[in-house]
């Protein structure tokens, strides 16, 4: 019977070729995973926070000192209200830069009845993958009803 000799050392030097590729992958898929999460996280914060504000829009849609008598009247939104450095998109969007958000809001002042929108966009800079830039974008909307 013939017995045919292992090379042990071309196994080891193949073994450390298939770690390297492997690994290399499975970092790949674990920054991007890690990524994915954190841009979730991002577009999550940027939702929420436009819809607060498109909420904020709707109740304070009409001058309720004209509406009301009762005390502790309120005075109608503004844009700045909304979307200014201390308004209410930038007080609650609190995983975002704030210098980069970019909000327009439009029916702000009408009567009821009146549609209240506030779109959000925001440039997601990712920290592990290429320098890529994608703009992630929130719009909410509501109505005036009283």
């Amino acid at each position: 019977m013939l017995r045919i000799k292992s090379n042990s050392s071309a196994r080891r030097g193949s073994s450390l070729v298939e770690f390297a590729l492997v690994s290399f992958q499975l970092l790949l898929v674990m920054f991007a995973v890690f990524e994915f999460a954190r841009m979730g996280l991002v577009y999550t914060d940027l939702a929420s926070a436009s819809r607060i504000a498109a909420r904020y829009a709707i109740t304070h849609g009409i001058d309720r000192s004209l509406v009301c008598c009762t005390g502790g009247a309120d005075g109608m939104a503004t844009t700045g209200d909304i979307c200014g450095a201390s308004g209410v998109l930038t007080t609650f969007a609190t995983a975002l830069n704030k210098a980069n958000l970019n909000c327009t809001v439009t029916g702000v002042g009408g009567g009821v009845g009146s549609t209240v929108k506030v779109t959000v966009t925001y440039p997601y800079d990712p920290w592990v993958l290429l320098p890529l830039t994608v703009t992630l974008s929130s719009t909410s909307q509501g109505i005036i009803t009283y």
